[in-house]
């Protein structure tokens, strides 16, 4: 009885960490995630909409905000899950997506989510990538520790 017992209790906590709402997590609660441009300008994301694209159940439609300064950009775009990256981080509660996002004014943002799924207390989630408008490439992030920081100051 007790093998059984401990082989449900890793059985619920498995897939518990694999069920997870990915329009939740890029959404954020509603929060905005903190990154740079260029290593020099400081920028704020959010997301506003996040929805399955109709037939193609690995690709999401997003759409948001990017601020910069005092300006306020539009965002659209997608996000895919990439199954072969994914694979080649050997580590389960990694899931790795590429992003393409429209960034109104500012170009194409073109590069990686990375989520990291912790159980319940906070998920690391990570945009990595490069924005090029007309020929000029620059890197550009932003993630959710502002939000993991505070979370963890509260429980203090």
């Amino acid at each position: 009885m007790k093998y059984v017992f401990l082989f449900l209790l890793c059985f619920s906590l498995a897939s518990a960490q694999k069920r997870f709402d990915l329009p939740d997590l890029i959404k954020n609660n509603g929060h905005y995630f903190e990154g740079e441009k260029d290593k020099k300008q400081s920028i704020k994301v959010s997301f506003t909409s996040v929805s399955l694209s109709a037939g193609i159940s690995s690709l999401y439609d997003v759409e948001g905000s990017l601020q910069i300064g005092e300006a306020t950009h539009k965002i659209t775009g997608t996000v895919n899950y990439n199954q072969t990256e994914t694979a080649r981080v050997n580590d389960k509660s990694i899931q790795i997506y590429s992003a393409v996002l429209n960034i109104e004014n500012q170009g194409v943002f073109k590069g990686s989510l990375a989520l990291k799924l912790m159980p319940k207390l906070f998920n690391v989630i990570v945009f990595e990538g490069v924005l090029q408008k007309d020929k000029k490439k620059v890197a550009m992030h932003f993630d959710n520790s502002n939000q993991i920081l505070k979370n963890l100051e509260s429980l203090k």
